[in-house]
């Protein structure tokens, strides 16, 4: 077998159908405002990502989320869902305010452009044709950090049971959920 220096190297504790491989940036489309298919409501605040993932095509990737708002004013409180674009923002190289409505600013989203990331991947079920089907995990890692620091990402909040669609048992192994100990004040994420 003839090896590659173009992966970042594997590691050797993945869970069976999680992958973490780079994923580069080639444009940034704002989603915010808009109702992707599979939700009920606009997402206040989002991005859609197309990657260059060293194969014949172009995976699009998602990262949206609405603000905690406060019922009575409609004031935004806080990230509430969307912490996963702020993170997902800083972990890419931003780390400015919004734009005064609470969007991305424009020069933020371009520069993106090139930007290299880590992108974990995992099996949530099975195609029409009986092949397995991969989600992406909307966390991303940067290189900086390294895989296996999404990798612990990744396995705390399977300790909360989160992605719910993680499917392991397609591949002929059981769903487990992976103890972590107590955050309590050394909480990396």
């Amino acid at each position: 077998m003839n090896l590659s220096c173009d992966k970042p190297s594997q590691i050797p504790d993945l869970p069976l159908g999680v992958y973490i491989n780079e994923a580069t940036i080639v444009s940034v489309t704002d989603v915010s405002g808009t109702t992707p298919t599979f939700m009920q409501r606009p997402i206040d605040i989002g991005m859609k990502l197309t990657l260059e993932v060293g194969r014949d095509f172009k995976p699009e990737f998602l990262i949206a989320g609405n603000f905690r708002v406060d019922i009575k004013t409609g004031e935004v409180t806080g990230w509430g869902s969307a912490c996963v674009v702020q993170d997902a923002l800083l972990r890419l190289g931003y780390a400015g305010p919004l734009d005064a409505d609470n969007k991305i600013p424009a020069k933020a989203l371009q520069d993106l452009v090139g930007v290299t990331f880590l992108r974990l991947s995992y099996i949530s079920g099975t195609k029409q044709s009986g092949k397995a089907r991969y989600s992406d995990w909307t966390t991303i890692g940067s290189l900086t950090d390294g895989p296996e620091d999404l990798l612990a990402r990744w396995k705390y909040s399977r300790s909360r049971g989160y992605p719910r669609n993680y499917r392991p048992d397609i591949l002929g192994a059981p769903v487990v959920n992976v103890i972590v100990p107590s955050r309590a004040d050394e909480d990396p994420f």
